[in-house]
Parts: structure tokens; sequence; C-alpha cells
């Protein structure tokens, strides 16, 4: 049975930047809203990122352990003061650490709910065996509610017994201009709108859909690709660093731009014609970047895949691909580039939708499955010196 005390002392624990990726953006986008608009009395931040880039997905090394080891120490002691706890976590953070923290938490008497990152833990459940699989699922079920970002997640994990689960989708925070409707950036398509401007943001790895997109821009006719740029940013996996460097010396018509800081990516985005994102990433959910992309009044081509079409309707809001099909890619790029007046109709409509994901409405439901009280008073206390200290 769901508690139903008013929650105003809230211990959470996650990943905050950096590095700046979409889970640990999303977690501190929340933390932020959470105590951004009286929405608690107090907010207790364990921060679990590592802080670097993991090459190593190991759960058992000596790093992995002392992080652990640490979060769990401080939850214990902090949810004895909290009314209630909420843990974001990933695949394999969910599967080892998490049962734990749920379990303190019930033994405190307190409430704990978690939030998993990411559109796979259906998939890491059915393929994980043994032991592993056994704390997932029995930290789900010990839980006051499973929250997961998409409506595949959703449908497979309401029909599972024990687990309470709650479908709150993908957020980002929408600029405040002081009117309720921002108007749509502005583009000059009166003129010739030559080159066709892509973009890609997101982690340079292959599973990201990198190479699948170079491949595609080489098999565009050497007049098509002279009318298009495109730029790729975010941090680049070094174990793909020399593929990735290879490939980009084949295409002319592709740029690598370094990182972008989060508050660099929509202002980034308007300053192009599309998004492409053609991700088979194994993990991937509604992805941030794609509504980000919304809020910079841009279509996104992307791919059929996993959830990715929770959030972009082929043809309305965007195009759809198949995974590592570059030819597909290709003929949609094709598409675009010739196609002006279809690129900014789609780019209109996505801007249209990005209200569906905006932060005020979102975190504002996760919350009330919480039960906290939104006429508290507010203050925040961040734990960051959970995280190890990496040399730079």
């Amino acid at each position: 049975m769901q508690n139903k005390k008013r929650i105003t002392r809230l211990l959470t624990v996650g990943p905050l930047p950096p590095p700046p990726s979409g889970a640990n953006i999303s977690f501190q986008v929340f933390c932020a809203e959470a105590v951004g608009a009286n929405r608690l009395a107090h907010l207790e931040i364990i921060d679990s990122s590592p802080k670097r880039i993991k090459q190593n997905t190991s759960i058992l090394t000596l790093r992995n352990l002392s992080q652990a080891w640490r979060v769990i120490q401080h939850f214990a002691t902090q949810i004895k003061r909290m009314d209630a706890a909420l843990i974001f976590g990933s695949n394999q953070f969910l599967a080892s650490l998490t049962p734990i923290l749920v379990l303190i938490a019930k033994l405190s008497g307190k409430p704990c709910y978690i939030r998993s990152f990411g559109g796979s833990v259906d998939q890491f459940s059915q393929q994980t065996n043994g032991l592993l699989r056994w704390l997932l699922l029995t930290g789900f079920r010990l839980s006051n509610g499973l929250i997961v970002e998409t409506q595949l997640l959703y449908n497979y994990f309401k029909e599972m017994p024990g687990v309470q689960a709650h479908y709150v989708p993908a957020y980002r925070t929408m600029p405040k201009t002081g009117s309720p409707a921002p108007a749509l950036p502005t583009r000059d398509d009166a003129q010739a709108p030559k080159p066709l401007r892509l973009v890609f943001i997101s982690w340079v790895r292959e599973e990201k859909g990198v190479t699948v997109l170079l491949e595609a821009l080489r098999q565009l006719a050497p007049e098509e690709q002279a009318e298009i740029h495109c730029d790729i940013y975010g941090p680049l996996l070094e174990q793909y660093r020399h593929q990735f460097e290879s490939e980009l010396e084949r295409t002319s018509c592709a740029h690598y731009g370094g990182i972008l800081e989060p508050e660099l990516v929509v202002p980034t985005l308007q300053n192009y014609d599309a998004l492409v994102f053609p991700t088979f990433w194994r993990s991937e959910g509604q992805p941030g970047i794609v509504v980000e992309s919304m809020i910079a009044g841009i279509p996104a081509i992307a791919t059929n895949y996993r959830s990715v079409p929770e959030v972009i309707t082929h043809q309305v809001n965007g195009l759809l691909v198949e995974p590592h099909n570059s030819f597909d890619l290709a003929e949609a790029i094709r598409l675009v580039l010739h196609n002006r007046p279809l690129l900014l109709q789609m780019g209109r409509r996505n801007w249209e939708m990005r209200t569906q994901y905006d932060t005020d409405t979102i975190i504002a439901q996760l919350l009330r499955i919480l039960n906290v009280d939104a006429a508290a008073a507010t203050e925040l206390q961040t734990t960051e010196f959970l995280a190890p200290k990496v040399a730079k």
C-alpha cells in the first residue's frame, strides 16, 4: 500500500555532472526543479556520479566498491531524518546498489521509490541471470514504486507481480521568457536555404549511430554533399577515437566540434536545420536530445528503435529510419535537402510538441507520485563529497 504521509523532506540519490551525460543532466534538472518551486522543505542529494567516462562497465572494481560504500553509509545516516527516498539509477546501479538502499529505507520505516534511467531495464532483467536478476527485481518489489520514462517499460513492468509501475516521460527545462508560449525560433526560409545544416549531439560512439551517419553522408551524390554541412558534438569515447577520426577524414561535409556545455545545447541546435540521431544504443529511452530539438524548433531524423517512436512520429515532427541502415538514413537526408517546406513544417510541429516534456509539468507529476507537499518552503543541501575527485 502506498504511504499516505505528506512528503516534505526528500533524500535523493543520483549522478550529478560531470560528465555531462543525459542521465546526469536529467538528475540535475530534477534537483533544481524540485527545490525551485517551493515543493520541498528539504532536499538532500547524494551524488553517485563517478565523475569520469566509464571505460570498464564491471560492477566489481575497487573504485565502484569504494563509491558504493560511501553512498550506503550516507544514505543510512540521512534516511532517518527524511520522509522518503528517491533513487535514480542505471541498470547496473539498480541491480547492485539500489536493493541495499531500498532495504535500508524499509527497515527505517521510510518509503523509497526508484526512477530508472534510459529505456532498457526490461531487456537487462531478461538477459541477466541468477543473483543479479533476483536483486534487481527484489529491489523493484520492495520499493514503493518503480518510475520509468518510456511507455514501453511501463507496459512491461505493470504486468509484473509485486511491482508498482509508474510512467513519467523524459523532460527538459523550457526557456522562460515571461510569456506562456515563447515564439518559435525564427528561420529565414525566404532566402536560398543552402547548405543544409545538420547536427549530431550526444556521446560520440558507434552505438549512437555516428558511423552510420558518416557512411550515409558519403553515400550522397557529390553535388548533394556540397550542399550539406554536418557538425558532430559530444564526448568522444576513447576506444572509438581511431575509427571515428578515420571515418571523419573520409567525409568531406562532416566536422567534429568538441564537447558542448549543457546550457549551450539548445542555442547550438537553433543554428541548424535538423538534428540527426541514428542511435541504436542499448539503453536508449526517450532521448533528451530529441526533446531539446523540440525546444529549438528543428525536426529530428532518428531511428525507429525501442522508445524513440514515442517522441517522433514519421513525417510529422521528424523522420524515422531503420537502425544500422546508412542507405535509409541517406534517403532521409536527401528528402529534407530537396524538400525544405517539409523540413520547416516538421520543425514547427516538433516545437509545438515541446510542452509535453516541460520540466515544470513532468517533475510535478513525478513528485505527486511521491506524495510531495507542494506548499512547503525550500532549502537545498547537496552532499557532493560522495563523488571521488578525479585529477584533471
